[in-house]
């Protein structure tokens, strides 16, 4: 209850008023399995409670009716892939050959028009459906390809300096081949072919031996990224330098097949080190740099630079250097300017990082850097 005071003139009179609470209680109602209000009560009692086996691509459909789930399995149609009509078929301005090869499909798969095919673009070739079957996990293809002969494939685009090359050589005709083993050519104004040794020094051997690829085949085989000949019974062998590369094989004693081009990419590994790792003011840093290189590498730039405060650089190294396949060490000195509590000329004390840089035609082939300290000189 409520006290209301109503002030009259003369005196005060109290009028008790009455409000009315009012409760309200909410019912919850069971619904039991099967039973429903509106669709959405039978979605999960459906798919728990029904099976469809007798179809390979279903879904299930659901509903209320006067309280009552219905429950309904309704089939699935796979979309038609359609192969290509006849033996020829043209992609992207290429012609692709049908063979009567079928193996899993493989690339990505592109709707064209009304066909459908798998791209593999490495491999350069194109599939067709054959019988797939996504229930079962079968994909089976045609495959396709331009033109029926030798291929060359190539596990890379790019290799370090004195890295293997992985090659596979494929006989994707339908007759069996004959082939050379793998030439390894550079390009420096001209295709030039580089020095191999296949055999053993002061051997007999034919290197020019003719290998049998059969239909299907691929023969695997690896350039050890190196240029070899035989001096006596001495091999001699380097890494191949920087540049562009190809491979090629003579098929059948006449024709020719070639790679793509590949790149051979300088392979640095680089640090630097100083002898302490906190100097004083004219105190004399004594800076290592060593280099890790897969070949030879002729005309590097190596900057040494660091120690600056503001504008003013302290330290700035460059030189012109050869690397040389393996490791190679360089020393450096590098007088710390002076520096007290009072008055410093160049640099501030400090935390300083120490950066060596090497750059071959522009680029940045490997880098290294060093954190030192620098104190004041203390002054009596």
């Amino acid at each position: 209850s409520t006290i209301v005071l109503i002030l009259l003139a003369g005196c005060i009179k109290v009028k008790r008023t009455e409000t009315t609470t009012i409760t309200t209680t909410i019912t919850t109602t069971t619904i039991k399995p099967g039973t429903c209000i509106t669709d959405s009560d039978c979605k999960s009692f459906c798919i728990s409670n029904i099976t469809c086996e007798q179809y390979k691509y279903f879904h299930i459909e659901s509903k209320c009716e006067k309280g009552k789930c219905l429950c309904r399995c309704v089939e699935d149609k796979l979309p038609q892939l359609i192969p290509p009509e006849g033996n020829e078929f043209v992609y992207e301005g290429k012609t692709y050959i049908r063979t009567n090869k079928i193996t899993d499909c493989n690339g990505d798969i592109k709707r064209i028009g009304n066909v459908t095919i798998w791209v593999d673009i490495y491999n350069g070739y194109i599939y067709s459906p054959y019988e797939i079957d996504i229930g079962k996990g079968i994909y089976k293809c045609y495959r396709w390809f331009q033109e029926p002969g030798v291929i060359i494939r190539l596990d890379k685009k790019r290799y370090g300096q004195g890295r293997p090359v992985k090659i596979s050589t494929i006989n994707i005709d339908i007759v069996n081949k004959t082939i050379t083993y793998p030439i390894i050519e550079r390009f420096d104004k001209n295709w030039t072919e580089i020095k191999r040794v296949l055999c053993p020094c002061n051997s007999k051997c034919n290197e020019t031996h003719l290998l049998p690829l059969n239909v299907d085949e691929t023969k695997k085989s690896e350039w050890n990224g190196r240029e070899e000949y035989c001096n006596g019974s001495e091999l001699v062998s380097k890494s191949a330098p920087i540049g562009r590369y190809r491979i090629k094989v003579y098929v059948n004693g006449n024709g020719t097949v070639y790679s793509r081009e590949f790149d051979i990419k300088p392979n640095v590994k680089a640090t630097v080190t100083t002898d302490k790792d906190v100097y004083t003011s004219q105190e004399i840093m004594n800076i290592e740099v060593n280099i890790s290189s897969g070949g030879d590498i002729e005309n590097v730039s190596l900057y040494l630079v660091g120690i600056s405060s503001g504008q003013a650089r302290g330290l700035n190294e460059k030189r012109h250097i050869d690397i040389k396949e393996g490791k190679m060490t360089m020393s450096f000195n590098y007088l710390i300017p002076y520096c007290s509590v009072s008055s410093c000329s160049i640099i501030k004390p400090g935390e300083y990082t120490v950066r060596l840089i090497l750059v071959y035609n522009e680029d940045i082939i490997g880098s290294a850097k060093k954190k030192v300290r620098i104190e004041p000189k203390q002054t009596v």
